[in-house]
Order: C-alpha cells, then sequence, then structure tokens
C-alpha cells in the first residue's frame, strides 16, 4: 500500500514535469509546483531540498539509462563477448541496437524533451558535453582494449572523433523526440543511423 509520504512524493514529482514541460525549468518556481501539487511550500522541502533536486530525479531513469548504455557498449571487461560482434556486424547485433534505441526514445521520449529542450538553468544543462566526455573516456578505454586483444595493436581514434558520433548519437534522439513520427518511420531512421555507424566504426577500428 502506498503511504502518505510515497503519495505526496508522486504528487510533487508529477506536477513538476507537468510545470517543466510547459513552462521550462528556468521559468518554473517551488511554490508553482507546491501550489500544483497541493503541498505546503515548507512541506516541500521534507522531499526535495531545491528545484533542481526535482528535476534530476525526473530525469534520472533518463539518465541512469544513458550510463548503464555507455558502460554495456564499451566495457573493456566485456571485451570477449563484445569485439566478436563488432568484426561481424551481423544482422542480429545491428536489430539489437535499433532495438535498444528505440525502446528509448519511446519509453523515455517525456524525459528526452525535458532535457534537450527544457533544462537551462538546471545542472542538467550541459548534459549532452558531460555525456560527450564521458564517451569519450570510455571508448579510448576500451578502444585500447582492443588493441591488446588484435595483432595490430591500438587503433588511434582522435578523442574529437568520439565526440562527435556522440554528439550525432544524442541530436538524432533530440530530433525524434521533438518530432511527431510514427513508429515505423522512427524505427527506420534509426536503423539507418545504427548501420552506418556500426559498418563505420567496424572499418575504422580494423583499418
Amino acid at each position: 500500500m502506498q503511504t502518505q509520504k510515497e503519495f505526496t512524493r508522486k504528487q510533487i514529482l508529477d506536477s513538476a514535469e507537468k510545470l517543466f514541460s510547459r513552462k521550462g525549468f528556468r521559468n518554473t518556481s517551488m511554490r508553482e509546483i507546491a501550489t500544483c501539487a497541493g503541498v505546503g511550500l515548507s512541506n516541500m522541502y521534507n522531499y526535495f531540498e531545491n528545484k533542481d533536486r526535482i528535476f534530476c530525479t525526473l530525469l534520472q531513469p533518463l539518465t541512469d539509462t544513458f550510463e548503464k548504455m555507455l558502460v554495456d557498449h564499451h566495457d573493456p571487461k566485456s571485451i570477449d563477448r563484445l569485439l566478436p560482434r563488432l568484426n561481424s556486424m551481423e544482422e542480429q547485433y545491428v536489430t539489437d541496437l535499433v532495438s535498444e534505441y528505440h525502446h528509448l526514445v519511446t519509453r523515455y521520449r517525456q524525459q528526452m524533451q525535458l532535457l534537450f529542450f527544457k533544462a537551462q538553468g538546471s545542472s542538467l544543462e550541459s548534459f549532452i558535453d558531460t555525456f560527450s566526455k564521458r564517451c569519450v573516456r570510455q571508448v579510448q578505454a576500451f578502444l585500447q582494449h582492443v588493441g591488446r586483444k588484435t595483432a595490430d595493436g591500438y587503433t588511434q581514434v582522435p578523442d574529437f572523433t568520439i565526440h562527435l558520433h556522440t554528439i550525432w548519437m544524442l541530436t538524432l534522439f533530440k530530433e525524434i523526440t521533438r518530432r511527431s513520427m510514427s513508429p515505423h518511420d522512427s524505427r527506420q531512421i534509426l536503423t539507418d543511423y545504427v548501420t552506418f555507424e556500426c559498418i563505420g566504426w567496424r572499418e575504422r577500428i580494423n583499418r
């Protein structure tokens, strides 16, 4: 059974999400969230220390998923599992990636809209740049391990190249969530993206 505290917390988050979606983070106040949720302003601070904490809590499932995806795709500890799939670029590998990305943009569409279009003034305002830097470090570590597993050694890939590919992926998610399109169309776009990306990275790594 849901306790009163859990119910109130959910009311705050639901109300904040509606207001952030309509007005953006910067233009939404704690007082407005409290009023919308039917909670006293002073009581709000028993649940969340500030507006930014509410915003980050709303987006945590999405940001955690991005982090998990980054590690799952480029985990040096999983090189023996990942490298054969990267080298073969089998159809199932592409299909799995497309399904993963399609699930991501479908399940977290609302949260992506908040992250990409409504985060100005929050600590997640620079998420794209911050995540890109994480990607550069993770992918470079992964490529070093790839080099140790292959006869040709470490494949040098500039940090900026990895940065651009990360921005491309996030921009793709951003544009899909911005537009109204059918599941079929979004899946086709994701299939094109994954195909280009996978083949390109395979050729780059195997030079």
